[in-house]
């Protein structure tokens, strides 16, 4: 498996487990839906999952100069 798929693998799982954390505590009193909440909040959790991902692999980190910054 190579790193693209695990960023994308990664993406999902933030994605998945964050909408249904959503939908499972959240009401539907507001001005917005639970389902468009939760779309919301899935795209950003699958977008920071893939982006953190692939931040954890850049050449820095791996040669150990990431933390010289």
């Amino acid at each position: 498996m190579n790193h693209w798929q695990k960023s994308l693998i990664n993406g999902v799982l933030s994605g998945a487990i964050s909408v249904t954390v959503l939908l499972t505590v959240a009401d539907d009193d507001g001005q917005w839906g639970r389902t468009d909440v939760a779309g919301a909040a899935g795209l950003a959790a699958f977008c920071s999952g893939v982006v953190a991902s692939v931040a954890a692999r850049s050449p820095a980190v791996e040669a150990g100069l990431a933390s010289q910054f």
